[in-house]
């Protein structure tokens, strides 16, 4: 039933619709639902039920990585990798682990709140990761395009770049940014681009 509704994502279903797709009985198809509400891996209302990022992603738990692309579509960022996308849920996914989060209780459903519990652990830039959340450099670099990809809305220009930082005493995290020379720039992490470095000089002076 987890996979009728990620691959309905973003019709709503009506229980007996998926009772009709399922080959289970009607009674089974009740509880099931009930189950997935619970567990927030669909959001329902008087039209039907509608699959959460959730729901795929426990597709993907239990093997099944063809539901990346159901979490891509929940999550709007459809032009993303599949190497990126599980790097970046390997690092939410020790996010989450640290906070003593499972699943269900996590706020992932919008794909920023997935992107914050990350971010909560970034001192100075991203590249921190690998120090706090003990995530190999390797998996960063392929994550790094899903998580901005995530905060593009919010990133801000500053001196030709992009950038979403966050204020921590006297100090600045450089939570996501986008140079417009990446990637021919030739810096694999974007902590280096001296562009990005630049304009973080320039916040700093201002602090």
């Amino acid at each position: 039933m987890v996979r009728i509704y990620s691959e309905n994502y973003p019709r709503k279903l009506k229980t007996y619709e998926v009772y009709v797709k399922s080959p289970h009985q009607l009674s089974t198809v009740y509880k099931a639902v009930k189950s997935l509400r619970r567990r927030w891996l669909v959001i329902c209302d008087e039209g039907g039920c509608a699959a959460t990022v959730k729901a795929p992603l426990t597709l993907i738990y239990h093997g099944e990585l063809d539901a990346l692309r159901h979490v891509k579509k929940i999550w709007n960022i459809e032009e993303i990798s599949d190497e990126s996308l599980m790097a970046y849920l390997v690092l939410v996914g020790a996010a989450l682990k640290r906070l003593e989060f499972d699943i269900t209780q996590a706020y992932i459903c919008p794909a920023w709140g997935a992107a914050m519990y990350v971010a909560s652990f970034i001192r100075g830039g991203f590249k921190s990761l690998e120090n706090s959340l003990g995530v190999p450099g390797e998996v960063l670099r392929l994550a790094y395009p899903t998580h901005v990809k995530i905060l593009d809305p919010y990133l801000a220009p500053v001196d030709g770049v992009r950038l979403l930082v966050r204020r921590r005493g006297a100090w600045l995290d450089l939570i996501a940014a986008r140079c417009p020379a990446y990637p021919g720039c030739g810096h694999v992490e974007v902590d280096n681009c001296p562009f990005v470095k630049k304009a973080l000089e320039r916040l700093n002076a201002t602090l």
